[in-house]
């Protein structure tokens, strides 16, 4: 997706681990989901080659989120696109010790040639932090179940176990001209809000509203920017996606158009697109959002 200052079409991407060959899996979807909308995240100039790596650490950031952290010796001097950056993850079938990963630079085609049960499922998600003199990345992923590859691989992810990424771009680039920074989502979306805070420079003023599951689910965000988070836990039986549209709603929020990252489920990030263009009459070309799954 093409967004320098641009109105940002919604994306989403395949949920399900089979390949079409028509496309690669749509690069806005960083947890697993059942979507459908088929417009695609931009690839860089030159696509760079699937990189091995393998698990150095697993950790519980929450009952619903899992940190899988990556090291491989060609992620030394790995580029930090800023914030939002996102990968493609290769992950390997069932009885594979490792995913058969692509070798040339034109890996789409090259996937989809591989026989279907070794082929690797890719999978998009968010670069959490990345520390190029270490060689490692954070992937954060959201656990939601047995209902994708994705979320079932972090289910029963091991330290050892070896998979392939591919790195990507990023779509976070607010211009300097606008007075502050909003961001919403739901628990998808807080790998993209906890790397965009976190890079936040001084004397900027932020706020995000952030639905997450329940209140074990909230996390601390370190950010140098003047930040106020509010975590909406959802009570037991809500839809996702009120808590957040019910408080971006009601919200006394500071003068002057902002510039906007909104992502996580497809009909929040619908209804809230509409709530800040037509109902606080933002500039579309302020907007960042996209969508990361659909319910149901």
């Amino acid at each position: 997706m093409s967004k320098r200052h641009q109105l940002v079409p919604a994306r989403v991407r395949s949920a399900n681990g089979s390949v079409t060959p028509a496309q690669p899996p749509s690069a806005a979807h960083r947890t697993d989901s059942v979507s459908t909308e088929s417009v695609l995240r931009p690839t860089l100039a030159t696509e760079p080659l699937a990189l091995p790596v393998e698990v150095i650490r697993v950790a519980q950031v929450s009952p619903s989120m899992v940190r899988v952290t990556l090291s491989g010796e060609r992620l030394l001097g790995f580029a930090s696109r800023g914030a939002d950056q996102w990968v493609r993850i290769f992950l390997p079938r069932e009885g594979q010790r490792r995913p058969v990963l692509p070798a040339t630079e034109r890996w789409w085609p090259e996937t989809c040639a591989i026989p279907e049960p070794i082929r690797p499922i890719v999978r998009n998600y968010t670069v959490r932090r990345s520390r190029p003199t270490a060689g490692e990345l954070d992937i954060d992923i959201v656990r939601h179940g047995e209902c994708g590859p994705g979320t079932r691989w972090a289910g029963r992810v091991r330290v050892g176990d070896r998979i392939g990424i591919l790195d990507q771009s990023t779509t976070y680039t607010p211009p300097p001209y606008l007075p502050w920074r909003l961001l919403l989502g739901d628990e998808s979306a807080l790998p993209a809000i906890g790397s965009i805070v976190e890079g936040l420079p001084a004397g900027v003023r932020a706020i995000a509203f952030v639905e997450v599951p329940s209140p074990l689910d909230t996390q601390h965000l370190e950010s140098a920017a003047d930040l106020t988070v509010h975590w909406l836990p959802r009570t037991p039986g809500l839809r996702v996606g009120v808590r957040v549209l019910t408080a971006l709603r009601d919200a006394r929020l500071p003068d002057g158009c902002p510039y906007v990252f909104l992502s996580g489920e497809q009909r929040l990030v619908r209804n809230a697109r509409r709530l800040l263009l037509a109902g606080r009459n933002y500039d579309p070309k302020a907007l960042c959002f996209m969508s990361y799954w659909r319910l149901g």
